[in-house]
């Protein structure tokens, strides 16, 4: 493993310092890992090389994080990313289902997120690897804080222009907007008066390092795989059910969430969240970089039906806007007990795992498999779930672009009953 810079002269180096957002410091111990499969390889001294130019317009990937001072920030003087490259001797279909079943880390550098920042170590990682068949591997891992998927898919869509030699006005100039905590003020109004965040008694901080110790270390996780046919049946179904029109994430996520709830009905009611990209809904353009997310919060029970749930869903997330945000009343819990240097007591209300919620994120739509190298095209694309905690699931497009994937991270003995056929029928009831 090597550490690479921006492939500029020292005098062009970026200055930028980026003042952190409450998102970002929320998520300061998280890292991001994701790893696509290909058919063909590529050359890898000219991957490394698009890397390095890569970094000249999104800096941030190559910055380290400061919290020695009242407003934490990223340095991103161009201090370096690792990448690895290397070759193996097995075939692409023999990590095919070991990469499905997601417990193969010899493809992927994990970042570590607490060690990158308490030793300056680097947020940004990749790794390439050739197969003796001619196919590849490229596995990404980020320190959350740098940015959301939406963030990293915009610099991988430019790395990709710039390994194809693609025309520079067709990339697009990122926004690094320089403080992030004050965009966010200024974009969101304070109309919420409830936080979204909750400070932990001492009794649940116990809690949580006791469960962290005993229940995660034991996750596993599953992939369920829905195919156009049955998501389209499932979406019409809801949506005549309901009365209205609903999307198709709105569908997925009621579904699974009520399948959920029939499996393991030892708490009959819970809350779900849903992770919404808030751009677009607070006018952001859509290449500002950074954590610009949120949750909509929702709360299922058994009693439920699932049009009844994704009806709810459609709903809540539609209020997840300007004139739905807890972000002023969440400074205010947060200076009242200390400001940013006291954030560690504090979590989200969306996340419980002990309570058995569940956070959804879709990765769908972002387009992974539409950016090639030359004539090198993805055919499969997953999130790496080792440094995912239980009850947190992802939905992404299926092998080669069909289909929808939904991934769930949980307990060990919840999983195993979602490997059962009685949750298989569950799951694929809209199977034709």
């Amino acid at each position: 493993m090597e550490l690479i810079f921006a492939n500029r002269a020292p005098s062009k180096v970026s200055k930028k310092v980026i003042n952190l957002c409450i998102t970002d410091l929320i998520l300061r111990n998280s890292s991001v890992s994701v790893l696509f499969l290909y058919d063909k390889e590529i050359n890898s001294q000219k991957f490394k090389v698009a890397l390095q130019q890569v970094l000249t317009l999104y800096p941030l990937y190559s910055a380290r994080i400061n919290f020695n001072r009242k407003t934490p920030y990223l340095n991103c003087a161009d201090q370096g990313m690792n990448f690895e490259f290397v070759t193996d001797v097995n075939s692409l279909s023999d990590y095919k289902k070991e990469t499905l079943d997601h417990n193969n880390p010899t493809l992927i550098n994990i970042v570590d997120p607490k060690r990158a920042v308490s030793d300056a170590l680097p947020l940004f990682s990749v790794k390439l690897t050739q197969f003796s068949c001619g196919g590849m591997a490229i596995a990404y891992s980020w320190h959350h804080i740098l940015g959301d998927m939406h963030t990293f898919m915009k610099m991988k869509h430019a790395l990709s222009a710039m390994f194809n030699h693609e025309k520079s006005d067709k990339l697009v100039q990122p926004i690094i907007t320089l403080d992030r905590d004050e965009l966010l003020k200024k974009q969101l109004s304070n109309t919420q008066k409830l936080p979204t965040l909750r400070r932990l008694s001492f009794l649940e901080k116990l809690k949580y390092l006791f469960y962290f110790k005993t229940v995660v270390p034991k996750k596993e996780s599953v992939d369920f795989h829905f195919n156009p046919e049955e998501l389209a049946n499932m979406q019409n179904e809801l949506s005549k059910q309901s009365g209205k029109k609903l999307s198709l994430n709105d569908a997925i996520c009621a579904h699974m969430a009520h399948v959920l709830l029939e499996i393991d009905p030892i708490k009959s009611e819970r809350k779900v969240a849903l992770a919404v990209n808030l751009r677009k809904r607070i006018g952001l353009a859509p290449y500002e970089l950074g954590n610009y997310i949120d949750t909509a919060d929702i709360s299922v029970n058994i009693e439920q039906s699932k049009a009844t749930v994704a009806t709810n869903m459609h709903q809540t997330i539609k209020q997840v806007c300007q004139q739905n945000s807890a972000y002023g009343v969440n400074h205010q819990l947060l200076t009242q007990h200390g400001g940013f240097d006291n954030i560690s007591q504090f979590l989200p209300t969306a996340f419980d795992p002990i309570r058995r919620n569940l956070l959804i994120t879709s990765w769908a739509g972002f387009g992974v498999y539409d950016y090639t190298f030359n004539n090198s095209k993805p055919i499969l694309f997953r999130p790496v779930t080792t440094t995912r905690p239980p009850w947190t699931a992802s939905i992404v497009e299926g092998e080669l672009n069909k289909g929808l994937t939904f991934n769930l991270t949980l307990p060990q003995k919840i999983n195993s009953l979602m490997k059962q056929k009685v949750a298989f029928d569950l799951v694929h009831c809209y199977r034709d």
